[in-house]
C-alpha cells in the first residue's frame, strides 16, 4: 500500500530525474567544438571545384599527356609503387578528397594516352587516398580530432609518418597483386574505357597487345585521320573505323 501511495511516487520520480540530471551527456562533436564543421566545407567543396576546372579547361588532357610521357619508362609494379607513393605524399598536404577528384580524371586521360589499362592506375590511386595521416588538412576526421586540441601537429606527424611509410611499403605490392587477380590490370585497354571519340577509337586491328592476341584494340587519337596503336604504329583511323563499323 505504501509502494502506492502519492508519496511514495513523488519520491521514486524525484530520485529517478535527479539521477538523470546527474549522467554526463553524450559529446557532441559539432556543440564541443563548433568551429571545426565550418572549416570542413571548402575542404570537400574545394575539390570538385578544382576536378570541374581542370576538366572543362582541357588541362587534365594536356597534363595527362605529359604525365604518359614521363612514365613510359616504368613497367607495372615499379609504375604501382610510384602511384601509391607520390598521392600518399600529395594527400598529406591537401583533402584526400580533392586529391581523388583532382587525380583520378588526370590519371584516366595518362591511360588513354599510353592505352594502358585504366584499372592499372586508378585502383591504387584511389586506395592511396586514403593514406592521409600526417596532417590535419588531409582528411576531415583529421581535422576534427586536431580542433579537439587534444594533439599536437607533432603527434601527427611521427605517427603518421611511420604509418604512411608502412602503408607504401606493404600496399603498393598488395595493390597490384589484388587488382590483377581480381580485376586482371595487366590485360590490354578494355572497350568499355574508349569512350571518347576525340581520344581513343576501337579499331579493327589484329595483333598481340601486352602478351595477349586480339582481334581488335584501342587506338589513341593523333589527328583527324590517324591514330596511334598501343605498340606506336600509326594506322590510318578512316580506313579502320570502316572496317570496324557493322554493315547496315
Amino acid at each position: 500500500a505504501r509502494a502506492c501511495s502519492p508519496g511514495a511516487s513523488r519520491s521514486s520520480t524525484s530520485r529517478g530525474a535527479s539521477s538523470s540530471s546527474s549522467a554526463p551527456a553524450l559529446p557532441s562533436p559539432r556543440r564541443d567544438h563548433p568551429r571545426v564543421y565550418p572549416r570542413l566545407y571548402p575542404g570537400v567543396g574545394a575539390g570538385f571545384a578544382i576536378a570541374a576546372g581542370c576538366e572543362a579547361s582541357g588541362l587534365t588532357t594536356a597534363l595527362g599527356g605529359s604525365l604518359a610521357e614521363a612514365l613510359s619508362g616504368l613497367t607495372d609494379l615499379p609504375l604501382v609503387i610510384t602511384i601509391v607513393a607520390a598521392v600518399s605524399l600529395l594527400t598529406q598536404l591537401t583533402s584526400n578528397t580533392a586529391t581523388a577528384n583532382t587525380l583520378l580524371p588526370l590519371l584516366n586521360a595518362v591511360a588513354k594516352a599510353k592505352l594502358t589499362n585504366p584499372l592499372l592506375l586508378l585502383l591504387p590511386t584511389t586506395i592511396a587516398c586514403s593514406f592521409a595521416f600526417v596532417l590535419p588538412a588531409a582528411t576531415a576526421p583529421n581535422s576534427v580530432i586536431f580542433a579537439t586540441e587534444r594533439l599536437d601537429i607533432a603527434d601527427f606527424v611521427v605517427n603518421g609518418g611511420i604509418t604512411t611509410g608502412l602503408s607504401i611499403a606493404i600496399c603498393s605490392p598488395l595493390v597490384y597483386l589484388m587488382a590483377d587477380t581480381v580485376f586482371d590490370v595487366r590485360a590490354p585497354y578494355p572497350r568499355w574505357a574508349c569512350d571518347d571519340p576525340e581520344s581513343c577509337a576501337w579499331v579493327a586491328v589484329a595483333g598481340e597487345v601486352d602478351g595477349s592476341s586480339v582481334e581488335e584494340q584501342a587506338c589513341a587519337v593523333v589527328s583527324d585521320e590517324s591514330c596511334r596503336l598501343r605498340n606506336g604504329t600509326l594506322v590510318d583511323l578512316a580506313a579502320t573505323l570502316a572496317e570496324t563499323a557493322e554493315p547496315p
